[in-house]
């Protein structure tokens, strides 16, 4: 993926769970890094919080986002 991606724990499953942080996939693609907190999940969606000048909250499907750091 990207080398601005440090890993510092990843499960083995790789699906976000409440308080992970994470990333998008598409904005790696495109050079951007923005770590959100995952605050909800149902289903296949997650509601992320991100760390951007907004704080902007939303939905995201499970599979476009890539955990960093578990929760725990």
């Amino acid at each position: 993926m990207s080398k601005m991606l440090t890993r510092l724990s990843v499960k083995q499953s790789g699906a976000p769970d409440i308080g992970d942080l994470v990333v998008a996939k598409g904005d790696l693609l495109r050079g951007i890094y923005c770590v959100g907190i995952v605050l909800q999940c149902r289903g296949i969606e997650c509601k992320v919080m991100w760390s951007s000048q907004t704080i902007p909250i939303g939905w995201w499907k499970r599979d476009k986002l890539e955990v960093v750091d578990e929760a725990g």
